[in-house]
């Protein structure tokens, strides 16, 4: 279930991360993932490693981000986060964190 393949790329634009998902290293995220998914219709998922404005492992697992692509606009992540709450985020590899809305 991951679709990091087919997912937006590095390039600046924004997501709304409505859950994240955290796997053990070396376990099957693909049931975990299903299940949250299934909570957020239309969304996807993402490999925190896929960008370095996201987290790949926080306390010995890995992390997904369930997620809703906004595009470059910033104010179509602000509107998905006041609908869904989570965090917003630049996908970008220059290590920024910060949530634009």
């Amino acid at each position: 279930m991951p679709d990091d393949s087919a997912g937006p790329r590095c390039d600046g634009r924004y997501i709304l991360i409505a859950e994240s998902v955290m796997v053990p290293l070396g376990s099957d995220p693909h049931p975990e993932l299903s299940r949250v998914q299934g909570k957020y219709s239309g969304s996807h998922t993402l490999s925190g490693k896929a960008c370095s404005s996201l987290r790949g492992q926080v306390d010995g697992n890995d992390v997904y981000a369930v997620y809703f692509d906004a595009g470059h606009s910033v104010e179509k992540v602000c509107e998905l986060k006041a609908q869904y709450g989570g965090n917003a985020r630049s996908l970008n590899n220059d290590a920024d964190f910060s949530d634009p809305c």
